[in-house]
């Protein structure tokens, strides 16, 4: 199964605006997306690179985990 994963600024854009409800909702107020200045964008876009790479590498990692369990004769769904 191949997943089409978004580009990193809307991922940044997206979590960050998530992130903020969710804090704010503790009493934390992030200043909003449009609001930030160039350097908490520019560190907010790279969160959403390191998110994306952490998505890829859990994606291959689940892949050759899956591959090596059929290989072995094991059906995933019994090891779940």
């Amino acid at each position: 199964m191949t997943t089409t994963l978004p580009s990193p600024v809307p991922l940044a854009r997206h979590y960050y605006e998530l992130r903020r409800q969710v804090l704010e909702a503790g009493g934390v107020t992030l200043t909003p997306w449009y609001q930030l200045s160039e350097n908490e964008r520019a560190v907010a876009v790279t969160e959403g690179v390191i998110i994306l790479e952490a998505l890829e590498r859990a994606t291959t990692e689940q892949t050759l985990m899956t591959d090596a369990i059929r290989r072995a004769g094991v059906s995933p769904g019994a090891l779940a």
